[in-house]
This record gives C-alpha cells, structure tokens and sequence, in this order.
C-alpha cells in the first residue's frame, strides 16, 4: 500500500502519483514512522506553548498578589521616633526595690556587718559602707540588753519582726555584704550615764595624771570606781608603751599608733540591783580610754612613716565589774602589742 503525503489517500503499490495532487506515493511503513514524527514535533510545540503560557498567567497572578498585599516600607532611621534621655532612662533602668534603711536607737533585731572591740575600725568600717551607698551607724554592744557586751557593731538596720530583718539580710548578702541577724533587745534601762569630763591637758603626761583619774572617779563616784579605773590601767599597760607623753602599741594591721593626751573616765555606772548584791556584785559600769589626739604608722622598708595628725571621738571601752572582791575587765584591746619606743619625730 502507498500513502500521499499531502491528502493521506491510500493507493495500491502500483499507483505512483497522487490522483488529487499530483504528489509521490510512499510506501505505508515509512508512512506510519514519518507520521508519528510528525504527531511528535505537533505535540511538542503544543506541551512548551502551554508551559509558556502558564507561566505568564502565573505571573500576572503573583503581580496581582502582590500588588494588593504589599507591606509599606519600614521607615528610615532618620525618620524613627527617638525616645528623650529621660525616657531612654526609665526603659534602661528598671525599678528595684530600695535598699534596707537602717533605723537608729530603737529596740529589735539587728542586721550587724563588722563587729571590732575598737572603736576605730567599726567607723572606719562605717565610713567605707556608707560612701558605696549604704547607711549604717555604729552602736556599742554593751548598751543593749541581749547583745554581747564590749564590742563595738556596725548596724545596717533595725526592724520590729525577725521576718523584715532576715529579708534585709538577704538582700544585702546578694550584694556579697556579709551581714547577720541578732536580736539586741532594748537599750539597758537599769544605766545610768555619767557625763565624761576631760580633766586633763592636751599633752598631759599619763604618768602624771594616772592618779588624777583615779581621784576623780572617786570624787564622782566612789571609791570603788576609783579601783575600777586602776584596774583598767593595768591592763592598759601591759598592752601599751609610755613614750613620753603619749602611748604607742603595734595594732592588728602591723601599724604603730600614737596616742596623746590618754585619760581614763568612769563613763557609765550600773546601779546594782538586788539580785546583784545577792549574787556578789559590788560593783558593774564602763570605763572609757580617751585621748585628745592620735595617728598611725606604716613601716617602709625598714622605717616607720608616720601620718599627720587627727583630731576625733575615738575611745576604748571597757565593761568592768566587781564580784566577791574579785576584779574582771573585758578586754577591749586584745589586737594592741606593746612595742619598744620608737624614735618619734
């Protein structure tokens, strides 16, 4: 069989030319292959007309999307609204609760720091806490009736309940401030303070006003505070260096201090109640060591470099009792180490 290829009329294999055309005459199996290339290319071009066309309805649809779904710009750093410094402030700086404030000469429970038998290192103490922001103050033990008497405590607060006291505590502690708490008390009611009188010069020698103390305690108040003020000097010396007219020890810092103008004062007189006379007391109060001036010395190589000159309310103090004629000074100057007299200028 033989196949036109223009009209597709079938002729038998002795027709040559196409009746209608005028065209040559194929066998038909190079009919069928021609034809199925042909169908092939028509099919192809169809697939990569409808892929072509696809795509531009599918863009006309994002473009459509997208122009009804636009965002507006975010604006522009020089059009952003920049909160004042004091707004910028108050979002940099979160509220926090203020710290503990202490409250002074009232009953209740303590939150101590430093606690130091002198005087000098808990204002030193105190001075250094308050310049980093705290507000502590300086209280004597012995002043309160369930403190332990003779050492001088750097209280940052008192409060009424244990509660308010330990909640301070602990947030000082997470300041890495040492602290704790320990209920005082009340003050001792059963005291009777005597004012202190200084007798004595500035640059008095103690040697010559050792027995100018003594009778003045006696004077004011009886001879049995003029012992009290004896033994108190005794333990004052084996603690402390005359030098001329002044004291020197080695302190617990490994530095020389110089005092001048000590006297020893009756500073406060327990009366004595009746359970004391029954337990054989004769006689409870403080004695204070007072001087007019002082300063330090830091050794430097292998010499010591004094400082100026201070003028301030330092004292030791000293609980003093007498029981079955038997003396007993708390010692309030364990840390002071008598030393040879050095060359002072």
């Amino acid at each position: 069989m033989k196949r036109c290829l223009t009209c597709h009329v079938v002729y038998d294999d002795k027709q040559q030319i196409c009746a209608k055309d005028g065209s040559v005459l194929v066998s038909t199996s190079f009919t069928k292959t021609q034809e199925f290339l042909n169908n092939r290319a028509v099919t192809t071009k169809r697939v990569v007309a409808g892929i072509a066309g696809a795509m531009v309805i599918a863009i006309f649809v994002f473009g459509i999307f997208y122009t009804f779904n636009r965002q507006p710009a975010p604006p522009t750093p020089e059009n952003m609204a920049v909160p004042s410094p004091e707004k910028a402030n108050e979002i940099r700086q979160p509220p926090s609760e203020p710290a503990p404030q202490p409250s002074k000469n009232k009953p209740g429970y303590f939150v101590i720091g430093l606690s130091s038998h002198e005087q000098a290192d808990a204002m030193q103490e105190m001075e250094r806490r308050n310049q980093t922001g705290h507000q502590t103050h300086v209280t004597y033990s012995s002043d309160w009736s369930d403190l332990s008497p003779g050492f001088y405590v750097v209280v940052y607060g008192v409060f009424d309940t244990m509660t308010e006291a330990t909640a301070a505590a602990n947030e000082l502690k997470s300041r890495n401030v040492q602290v704790y708490v320990k209920y005082a008390g009340s003050p001792k009611s059963d005291t009777v303070a005597i004012p202190e009188q200084d007798t004595s010069p500035r640059n008095a020698d103690p040697i010559n006003t050792a027995d100018t103390n003594q009778e003045v305690a006696v004077r004011q108040y009886g001879v049995v505070a003029g012992e009290a003020v004896s033994e108190v000097m005794k333990l004052w010396e084996q603690r402390f260096t005359r030098c001329g007219d002044s004291y020197v020890s080695l302190g617990s810092y490994n530095n020389l201090r110089q005092l001048r103008g000590v006297q020893f004062v009756v500073s406060q007189r327990h009366p004595l109640t009746k359970a004391d006379e029954l337990n054989g007391f004769e006689w409870t109060g403080q004695v204070k060591a007072k001087w007019n001036v002082w300063r330090r010395a830091t050794r430097r190589n292998s010499d010591w470099v004094w400082g100026d000159w201070k003028e301030s309310p330092q004292s030791f103090t000293f609980d003093v009792s007498k029981k079955n004629s038997r003396w007993k000074v708390l010692n309030s100057i364990y840390d002071q180490k008598k030393v040879e007299c050095p060359d002072l200028p």
